[in-house]
């Protein structure tokens, strides 16, 4: 899980969170040394971590970090671009 232990998201603050079908899930709020999304680096990002058991997917950017960009779907090459701000 992004490389982290049971052990280091056990000392992370709980939090509880809601999935998409409306459950609620144990999470943790963990502050990583800085998040890489194509050229984009992100220092000191609080991360709210939980397992999601995504087939097909690593993370979910929410929207307080897309409300801020402007974005743009390729279905034909299956591919996400984001502005930089």
């Amino acid at each position: 899980m992004l490389g982290l232990s049971e052990g280091s998201l056990s000392r992370d603050r709980p939090v509880m969170t809601q999935g998409a079908a409306a459950e609620l899930l144990t999470s943790r709020v963990h502050r990583f040394a800085k998040l890489e999304i194509g050229p984009m680096v992100i220092q000191d990002p609080e991360v709210i971590v939980t397992d999601l058991k995504l087939g097909d997917a690593d993370l979910i950017l929410g929207i307080d970090f897309l409300s801020s960009r402007r974005i743009w779907l390729s279905y034909g090459s299956r591919r996400i671009f984001l502005s930089t701000k």
